[in-house]
């Protein structure tokens, strides 16, 4: 089907009202604080903290022991993958981003850690609306679906990091304890429980993982988990999974999306030939990805 597609822009301006369901709201200036996509596809891309607006009417978070540094170049990588993904569909992803910078707001936090005025908590609840109205629509039209959620890390590894709720202890655990963790306690429970002749750990490092998707486009890139890095080393640091990796995976046997957090590491981010060439690898993994476990051609 050959879709003509837009990008639809959705400002939200911070106030003291109440914010009522999922009105789109616009700025009288020209910057927004919150850019959002709807989309026709089971996929929604998020990136939280690339935002760059450090607005002077809200104030500063100052929650001890948060991070306030933006991921850099991951809002431009989160608009650039859903453009591909757009193109090779036909049809658009769901893209949501937070334009604010994360000292003033972190939506991959729990709301009182997040911000520290109203006006931060109406830009961090307008952003998990935003999410909750995404998963709504691509359940109903798709029953199943995948969320990513594009982050920056900067650890001397220089691996790019998978989170799955997985902790460094679980991806160690001998293959039953690993299949069973992942079964009951995983980010995409749901998406190996509707394959229960596949050993789960497939699709954490194994050939059905995502890691393994991305590694095929790209063997420069080191990915872990995947097949080639299925444990994270002993002195390694690691991200599992946020706020929105834990809020918003759909449990084993139920309909809903599966969440991945994406830490991509600076030298992929900052060096513009090598983000161009990741940008690209990271489509090309997602759309293997959706066409394997989500995508019915019938329904697109």
């Amino acid at each position: 089907m050959n879709v003509a597609w837009r990008w639809i822009l959705i400002a939200f301006i911070a106030c003291h009202n109440k914010v009522h369901g999922y009105q789109q709201f616009y700025m009288e200036s020209s910057e927004t604080y919150l850019t959002y996509i709807s989309g026709t596809l089971p996929l929604i891309i998020g990136a939280p903290h690339g935002g760059t607006l450090k607005p002077a009417d809200i104030p500063d978070r100052r929650h001890n022991g948060s991070s306030f540094v933006r991921d850099m170049y991951t809002a431009e990588i989160a608009s650039s993958v859903a453009g591909i993904v757009a193109n090779h569909y036909q049809q658009r992803p769901h893209l949501i981003m937070c334009n604010v910078h994360r000292s003033k707001v972190d939506p991959n936090r729990a709301v009182d850690v997040g911000a520290d005025s109203d006006s931060g908590r109406d830009i961090w609840k307008q952003y998990h609306d935003y999410i909750k109205s995404s998963i709504v629509t691509v359940t109903e039209a798709h029953t199943y679906g995948l969320l990513v959620d594009i982050h920056g890390q900067t650890h001397s590894h220089e691996k790019v990091e998978l989170g799955y709720l997985l902790e460094q202890p679980d991806l160690a655990l001998p293959e039953n304890s690993l299949n069973h963790a992942i079964r009951t306690r995983s980010s995409i429970q749901s998406l190996v429980s509707r394959y229960p002749y596949i050993s789960p750990v497939e699709f954490v490092a194994g050939k059905k993982s995502f890691g393994m998707f991305l590694s095929s486009f790209a063997s420069d890139v080191n990915v872990m988990p995947s097949p080639a890095f299925s444990t994270v080393g002993y002195n390694e640091s690691f991200y599992s999974g946020g706020y929105v990796t834990e809020t918003y995976y759909a449990k084993a046997n139920q309909p809903g999306v599966d969440v991945i957090q994406i830490e991509i590491p600076k030298h992929l981010r900052l060096v513009t030939e090598n983000r161009d060439k990741f940008t690209f690898t990271l489509a090309q993994a997602i759309i293997h990805m959706l066409d394997h476990h989500y995508v019915n051609r019938l329904k697109l």
